[in-house]
């Protein structure tokens, strides 16, 4: 659809009032799903899994969470946290945590 999910629309505004001499549209649009984006987000959610190799040991949530982090800073706005949640889940062998309250 294109349209704005709220974690998006949150970052945006933050950065609309600590930028204000920038145009909102091109703030909007840094935050607004595109159509690489499915494949942007692979790329992250498979990033984030090599690095959780790192994590052995380590509690299957606090390693979601962990790869979540990874996973949201950059896809913030443009990637749904409960889809991401359960793609990594499902690459790291863990339940999904929940996400996006």
């Amino acid at each position: 659809r294109g349209e704005l999910r709220p974690e998006g629309f949150e970052r945006a505004l933050e950065r609309a009032l600590a930028e204000p001499e920038r145009p909102v549209t091109e703030l909007l649009a840094a935050y607004r799903p595109g159509p690489g984006d499915a494949a942007a987000v692979e790329r992250l959610v498979a990033g984030a899994v090599r690095s959780c190799r790192a994590l052995a040991g380590r509690s299957r949530d606090s390693v979601l969470r962990f790869a979540m982090g990874l996973v949201m800073r950059e896809a913030i706005g443009k990637a749904d946290p409960r889809e991401v949640a359960e793609r990594l889940a499902a690459r790291l062998g863990a339940a999904p945590a929940e996400v996006g309250r």
